[in-house]
């Protein structure tokens, strides 16, 4: 009796399982297809406890790290387990292709897009174009690009995607879109919150906490695309009315105001993506899918007409720049002749990296595109970057290890472009208000945060000043006057990145008499 209860039981067990099986299956398609990867994989991790070799259970939680920026080389290890299964789907080799180039294993991501290419499935030409990337990308990476990578913090990052930022050329004003929750934010389809705007300014030492753009964000998906370098007008996505709307949006004190439709460069049908307006104000270059492309978006470019405020010419496509993939995200350097923007179409490192080209406004003629180099690009999507007007610094979106959450913006220092530092004048005072006096001290000595000395500095003996020149940084001044009865002055200071702008700053050190 015993025994045939345990094997009813058994059975039901069983077949219990098998529900759950297939019911969880069912619930994880689903996710996949409408492309919610996080409650996916959730679903999927679920059945391969269930079936740890199965082929299609493995190549969906793959997929669903290729497609998320959460770990992505972790689609290595299922891939990697499935990869000589005799059930595994033919687009098995390029996903694992990819995964490997994703983790800089070059040389294995080209021996797997060879063997994809033999047999070729429906990304036969997704897999050439990899095939060419890894190779640029094992050049690029052979010559570095010497800069380092600053995150930007909890201050402006969040657990959510951060990206798209924009910085205006002083540097002060860096404006971002990001996914995370604020409020009038909704969840949408892929798991994410809606996007909005976000704000934070820079006083050359720290950044604000970012701040939203009040009105300007709403239960719908708004987007920064690129700012005036003026930081006065930013460029602003909205799908509110339809997909692909691009407005104007000016300053307005400490914010922005109310938004107005870039009319000249609007068609019906089409998507426009982001905009960019050179530093003169009479050049645009826009992002669309338009007919009469290349690809799927194409930059192009629109000029204002010598007669009248408001009189622009035709868009006319940048055949130089366009590719069969994507180009977007254009932006001008400061002497507006260098057009930087992202690609999917050219060689890079895989996915879409940021390239630049150097425009004659005279000819109309543009250089052939240059790839801004490794690390800056890497096999992730970089579609964005906006630089500071010292060329020394520029902003990223990335998806980097020791990060804040999904995407996270950085500030990149570019190594080789020279500080510019801040020169001071500085000048000691006897500190008596009866017989005010400025006065040469024994030693003045100047110490950098690591407490090394940066200088022992001997005054003018005309004028008794002091000539200073320090870049950015936290610094200790030492002032030893005791041979003249005064205490030793010790106080910290700050040098910020703006403080070169303000020509040569008087400093006053005012010392006590000693007891």
């Amino acid at each position: 009796m015993n025994r045939i209860f345990l094997l009813i039981f058994s059975v039901f067990i069983i077949c219990g399982l098998e529900g759950i099986s297939q019911a969880d299956e069912a619930l994880a398609d689903d996710h996949f297809k409408h492309r919610n990867y996080f409650k996916a994989m959730e679903e999927y991790g679920k059945l391969l406890r269930l079936d740890r070799d199965d082929p299609k259970y493995n190549m969906r939680m793959a997929e669903c790290y290729l497609y998320t920026n959460l770990n992505k080389v972790k689609a290595v290890v299922y891939l990697e387990r499935i990869i000589d299964h005799k059930r595994a789907d033919k687009e098995v080799p390029y996903l694992l292709a990819w995964a490997y180039m994703l983790d800089y294993r070059m040389d294995d991501a080209i021996k797997y897009l060879n063997i994809y290419l033999e047999k070729p499935g429906s990304n036969e030409e997704a897999a050439k174009k990899k095939l060419l990337d890894c190779k640029t990308a094992k050049e690029l990476m052979a010559k570095p690009v010497q800069v380092h990578f600053e995150n930007m913090g909890e201050s402006i990052n969040s657990e959510g995607p951060d990206y798209n930022p924009f910085v205006s050329s002083d540097e002060t004003t860096l404006i971002f879109t990001t996914r995370r929750d604020i409020g009038s934010s909704y969840v949408e389809f892929d798991g994410y919150y809606s996007s909005d705007v976000m704000i934070s300014t820079y006083d050359g030492s720290r950044f604000t906490k970012a701040r939203e753009l009040g009105t300007l964000n709403s239960k719908y998906n708004e987007q920064c695309t690129g700012i005036s370098h003026d930081g006065q007008t930013m460029f602003f996505y909205s799908d509110k009315i339809q997909s692909g709307q691009l407005f104007t949006v000016p300053r307005s004190g400490s914010s922005f105001g109310r938004k107005k439709e870039i009319e000249v460069i609007q068609e019906d049908k089409a998507l426009e993506s982001s905009v960019s307006i050179s530093p003169d104000g009479n050049t645009l270059i826009y992002a669309s899918n338009r007919s009469g492309g290349k690809g799927g978006l194409d930059l192009y470019m629109i000029r204002k007409l010598p007669f009248g405020e408001n009189m622009w010419a035709e868009p006319q496509a940048i055949t130089a720049l366009n590719t069969e993939g994507n180009e977007d995200f254009p932006s001008f350097s400061e002497d507006g002749k260098t057009i930087y923007f992202s690609s999917n179409g050219l060689p890079g490192m895989g996915g879409y990296d940021v390239y630049s080209s150097n425009w004659d406004p005279e000819t109309n003629t543009y250089s052939t595109p240059s790839n801004l180099g490794y690390p800056l690009n890497t096999p992730y999507d970089e579609l964005t970057i906006s630089f500071a007007g010292d060329d020394k610094h520029a902003y990223i979106a990335s998806a980097r290890p020791g990060g804040i959450g999904d995407l996270d913006i950085y500030r990149v220092t570019y190594d080789a472009v020279e500080v510019i530092p801040a020169i001071f004048n500085i000048r000691i005072s006897n500190g008596n208000t009866d017989k005010p006096a400025f006065i040469a001290a024994d030693l003045l000595t100047i110490l950098n945060a690591s407490g090394d000395v940066v200088g022992e500095y001997a005054p003018n003996e005309q004028t008794k000043e002091y000539t200073v020149i320090l870049s950015p940084g936290q610094y200790q001044i030492i002032v030893d006057a005791e041979s003249q009865g005064y205490e030793t002055h010790k106080s910290d200071f700050k040098v910020s990145e703006f403080m070169n702008r303000m020509g040569k700053i008087d400093k006053i050190i005012t010392l006590k008499k000693g007891g």
